[in-house]
């Protein structure tokens, strides 16, 4: 049997109260990803610089013109960063 007793603003009874997240809740909540976002971000922004330079080196390897792979590279990276951003755009 549920025990229910009024006070002036809310009813409070046996079972447990629906309770707002707190202020300091959202802070953690929004630190932690912010902490995330700080630790992933620069590691796949070392990622796509390294896959371009790697990109670069490759062609230029397989004997296209220096001005050539770095426009191409350059397109790679551009390429790479849309992705990323889209993918945080959706996580959103």
């Amino acid at each position: 049997m549920l025990i229910i007793r009024r006070t002036p603003n809310r009813i409070v009874g046996s079972k447990q109260e629906m309770k707002s997240p707190s202020i300091l809740r959202i802070v953690y909540q929004f630190g932690r990803l912010g902490v995330f976002a700080a630790t992933l971000l620069p590691y796949l922004s070392w990622r796509t610089w390294r896959a371009k330079s790697y990109f670069r080196r490759e062609l230029l390897k397989n004997g296209v013109p220096k001005e050539l792979a770095s426009s191409l590279a350059d397109r790679y990276d551009k390429g790479n960063k849309n992705i990323l951003k889209s993918v945080l755009r959706i996580r959103r």
